[in-house]
């Protein structure tokens, strides 16, 4: 997969025709739409590069929660500013990077959907032994190492398909950010930095002193045209 990713990477062009008229842009609040993506990509990324493996499977099955939360924003505001659904030209750099993120999100479902097995084999261990006996128990063991082994694998890959997207992902603002007017590049400032605010919440899921992730509320509709 990762060669298959790198190949795209290589491919990947940024071009002012791939930009629509900035009074378009402005219309549907594309600076707000891109800042609120940005930070939430950052954010992900920074709970993917926690050394998850340090927790244990209850706590990393909920960072992999706020993880796929965050990336949810990602792609579902990227199919909008890049016009997916409208059939944008095939092979752009947008469709590219639309791309990369929906893949980087199910890769941290694959892993999430391990690390929760790995928990309710331990949860439902002791019950399982009843039932089945000891012996077979046993082997539930060994089929949790299995998983175990195959999640920290997954992870890996998250880990070094997020580093090899890193240019990529700077080129790829910076490419959109030339296409604001100095108004609209004022407004993304704004709106990184009060997006920023809301999502670092998120990181309280790495220390567990604040609600989890899955309680926090992300931000509608409505707050991204105030901004």
């Amino acid at each position: 997969m990762i060669e298959t990713v790198k190949k795209t990477f290589r491919k990947i062009t940024f071009s002012s025709s791939d930009v629509n008229k900035k009074s378009y842009l402005v219309m549907i609040n594309i600076p707000a739409q891109m800042a609120r993506r940005d930070t939430a990509y950052d954010i992900a990324v920074k709970l993917i590069r926690e050394h998850l493996f340090a927790y244990t499977e209850e706590k990393r099955s909920e960072i992999y929660g706020g993880i796929l939360k965050l990336l949810g924003e990602v792609v579902s505001i990227t199919e909008l500013v890049t016009f997916k659904k409208t059939g944008e030209k095939k092979g752009s750099g947008t469709e590219g990077m639309y791309d990369y993120f929906v893949i980087l999100n199910d890769t941290v479902k694959a892993a999430a959907s391990l690390a929760r097995q790995e928990l309710a084999i331990y949860k439902d261990e002791g019950r399982l032994s009843e039932i089945l006996g000891a012996d077979v128990s046993s082997q539930i063991r060994t089929t949790d190492e299995v998983f175990s082994n195959s999640e920290m694998n997954i992870y890996h890959c998250i880990i070094e398909l997020v580093d090899l997207a890193e240019p990529t992902v700077k080129k790829y603002r910076e490419y959109w950010k030339k296409s604001f007017s100095k108004t609209n590049q004022s407004r993304y400032t704004k709106s990184f930095s009060e997006f920023e605010t809301i999502y670092n919440s998120f990181i309280s899921a790495v220390s567990g002193e604040k609600p989890k992730v899955e309680d926090i509320e992300l931000p509608g509709v409505s707050a991204i045209n105030a901004s």
